[in-house]
């Protein structure tokens, strides 16, 4: 996480310098170090040298959620645009409110909470936008209901946090719906192997407003992917890591 302090002022890059190297002495001496994607393993071993055991446990949904959402087949025949997750720095979903002020004819449904949320809130009243419904944050009860009303999802991490993978990507594809995700790095090379997910530059409203129109023309939006289910299903519940990590620790 010291990685993604900002290089801003030289408090800053102090506190992250120091975070490197405290981190770098409790690593090398670690019997074991899990990470949750490949990115992380790579960001470790060409950091510190270590040679001890590193093992993958990725995050992922949980069996119970899966389960809820990977039948909200959406029986709409208009395009709707979901944003769900948290509403903060990494997200700047401000570009996404942006392009939907250039789509008025399409329905963007913003769910989440988070230190950026009055700003958006703020944003939606000034542009006076009537496509845009900012709901906050949802019980998980409801959130069904809402994918059920959606058919493209939409998430983003800007480029300060190429190292992350959207939590809320593993939940995007259990839907089978279609997914667009602003942002490079990790999160890139792990949709390239899931189908229909769109990848386009981060922090720019103008790539998502012409991405969701080709989308929308392309008729993607109404494309259900099993077999992105199935991949979820078989790699990414949480139940079945935490069942690989307790077999590590038996082993």
């Amino acid at each position: 996480t010291w990685e993604y302090l900002p290089n801003s002022n030289i408090l800053w890059r102090l506190l992250k310098i120091i975070s490197k190297i405290g981190a770098g002495f409790f690593l090398k001496r670690a019997k074991a170090i899990i990470v949750t994607n490949f990115a992380e393993k790579n960001y470790i071993l060409e950091n510190y040298s270590y040679t001890g055991t590193i093992i993958k446990v990725s995050n992922g949904i949980s069996k119970n959620q899966f389960m809820q959402i990977n039948q909200c087949h959406t029986n709409y025949a208009m395009p709707c645009v979901g944003y769900l997750g948290n509403i903060g720095l990494g997200q700047k979903i401000e570009f996404l409110i942006n392009a939907a002020e250039m789509l008025p004819n399409i329905k963007f449904l913003i769910v989440g909470d988070g230190g950026g949320y009055k700003d958006i809130e703020q944003l939606i009243k000034i542009k006076n936008l009537k496509n845009v419904h900012l709901y906050g944050r949802v019980d998980w009860k409801k959130i069904p209901e809402i994918y059920k009303e959606t058919n493209i999802l939409y998430t983003q991490l800007i480029e300060d946090f190429n190292y992350g993978l959207p939590s809320k990507l593993y939940e995007y594809l259990a839907t089978g719906k279609c997914i667009l995700y602003g942002g490079s790095g990790t999160a890139k090379t792990f949709l390239k192997d899931f189908d229909n997910c769109h990848v386009i530059e981060p922090s720019c409203s103008l790539a998502i407003k012409n991405k969701i129109d080709e989308i929308v023309d392309m008729k993607l939006y109404l494309k259900q992917n099993k077999y992105n289910q199935e991949k979820i299903e078989k790699n990414f519940l949480r139940e079945k890591q935490t069942e690989k990590f307790y077999n590590f620790l038996k082993g």
